[in-house]
C-alpha cells in the first residue's frame, strides 16, 4: 500500500481533535497559515476568525471533508516538492504529526522555510517514557507501529 492509499484509508472515518490542534490554534492569533498535512481540517476549523488558513493534504477524501465544512484546502503530494506559493507567503506553516510520514523531510523543510515566516512542528517522541517501557516489555512502541505510517524518526537535530 502506498502513502496516498494509506492516507485515503485514514480519512474514511472521522478523526477527533487532539491537544496538537488545540495548542497550535492558540499560538495562531492572526495572519495567514498554511497547514501542511491538514487532514480533514481539525486545525483549520479551530483557527480564530481573523486567521486565514489553507490546508494541503495528499488525501483527496480528507480535502473533500475540509471543503464540505467550508474550509480552504487542496489535495497535493508536497513530499520533497516545490510548494505552489511565493516566498514568505505565510506567517505560519504548521506540520502537526506530518514530518515523520514524509520520504523527504529535509527537502520539504527547506521549502517550508521558503514559503513561511514561522513554523510549528509536532512529531512523536520516540524516546518517551511510555515508548521505553513498551520496548523494555519486548513490544514495538505504539508510536512506531506500521499502522501509524511513520517513515522516519525525527530528532531535534
Amino acid at each position: 500500500m502506498g502513502v496516498r492509499e494509506f492516507e485515503e484509508k485514514r480519512y474514511e472515518k472521522d478523526t477527533p481533535a487532539t491537544w496538537r490542534q488545540r495548542v497550535a490554534s492558540k499560538l495562531l492569533k492572526s495572519g495567514k497559515v498554511l497547514d501542511l498535512g491538514c487532514g480533514d481540517g481539525l486545525l483549520l476549523k479551530q483557527l480564530p476568525a481573523n486567521v486565514k488558513g489553507i490546508g494541503i493534504d495528499i488525501s483527496t477524501s480528507a480535502v473533500k471533508k475540509c471543503k464540505k465544512q467550508g474550509l480552504k484546502a487542496r489535495a497535493l503530494d508536497f513530499d520533497g516538492k516545490k510548494l505552489p506559493f511565493k516566498a514568505k507567503s505565510f506567517d505560519f506553516v504548521t506540520m502537526l504529526d506530518i514530518l515523520e510520514h514524509l520520504y523527504f523531510p529535509q527537502t520539504t523543510l527547506k521549502e517550508v522555510r521558503r514559503v513561511g515566516r514561522r513554523l510549528i512542528i509536532v512529531v512523536p517522541n520516540f524516546a518517551s517514557a511510555s515508548a521505553r517501557v513498551q520496548a523494555l516489555l519486548g513490544k514495538v512502541p505504539e508510536n512506531n507501529t506500521p499502522k501509524k505510517g511513520h517513515l522516519q524518526w525525527i530528532t531535534l537535530k
